[in-house]
């Protein structure tokens, strides 16, 4: 064997010729080979690569496809529970990271993911909503409380209860502690009459509305320090008590008792019946 450039003798397993150092036909074919061998690991590991990224598209899609049903089902749980925010907020941030995974990917979002969206929103509007709603009547609620404390505050005291004070007592303790397992007590009537013995009043046929319930009751109010509302009660169960007392009734201040009055002349005796045969 010898070199093509010079004509000298080469051994076989020269790759390049001793004396003009060029590159002997064994070294082209290793290095032929060697360039064979890396094509097919490049040809292999792209290969792999597209094989990896269809898995982990396919992947991707599935994960996406999970996080727009989650949103559309929290979504659905908040309202189904009253406009409930905690499952509307779980919804939105799971919609958040399904727009993040398909930006991420190049996907288009989801319709799901869509609805899960809008009903996420609207049920957290709801709720604010409501909140807020809730916030103005408690508020009211204590005005119209502290106003039936101004008005009552000077004839709650006096022997006499009139019928007005009366009324202002019941509606103040309606607003303040409900009826029956309701709380929410609105457009109280005293149509009824007064009825005062001693130190005991009856106001009778109390209109009011609980919640979406018509009520008719009888209110008995005691006389302590001063007039307290010591029972509501229907009108078809007077003897059950419905709402209970907001204090307990101090007793009346002891006032001077009248003597009782005896008679100058005693009442005449019937004339027991004679024994004596006629």
């Amino acid at each position: 064997m010898t070199c093509g450039t010079c004509g000298a003798g080469l051994d076989p397993s020269n790759l390049a010729c001793p004396f003009c150092k060029a590159p002997t036909p064994f070294a082209q074919q290793q290095h032929a080979q060697g360039e064979r061998e890396r094509q097919a690991r490049e040809a292999a590991e792209l290969v792999a690569r597209r094989r990896n990224d269809v898995f982990a598209r396919a992947n991707a899609q599935t994960e996406l496809d999970r996080l727009a049903h989650q949103s559309v089902v929290w979504s659905g749980i908040g309202i189904l529970f009253c406009f409930l925010p905690i499952p509307a907020l779980v919804a939105l941030i799971l919609v958040y990271r399904a727009r993040l995974l398909a930006r991420e990917k190049g996907f288009v979002f989801p319709t799901q993911a869509t609805i899960g969206l809008v009903l996420g929103v609207m049920t957290l509007l709801t709720s604010g909503g409501f909140y807020v709603f809730a916030g103005v009547l408690a508020v009211q609620k204590q005005q119209a409380i502290h106003a039936l404390e101004q008005a009552t505050a000077a004839k709650a005291s006096e022997t006499t209860l009139d019928h007005d004070t009366a009324c202002a007592l019941v509606q103040m303790h309606l607003l303040e502690h409900g009826y029956g397992h309701g709380d929410s007590v609105t457009d109280v009537k005293c149509d009824g009459a007064l009825d005062q013995q001693g130190e005991v009043a009856t106001l009778h046929d109390v209109t009011f509305d609980v919640s979406t319930s018509f009520h008719t009751a009888n209110a008995t109010l005691r006389r302590g320090a001063r007039w307290v509302v010591e029972r509501v009660a229907d009108s078809s169960t007077a003897g059950t008590s419905a709402a209970p007392a907001a204090h307990p009734v101090a007793p009346a201040p002891a006032s001077p008792a009248a003597k009782p009055q005896t008679s100058a002349h005693p009442a005449p005796h019937a004339p027991a019946p004679s024994s004596k045969p006629h």
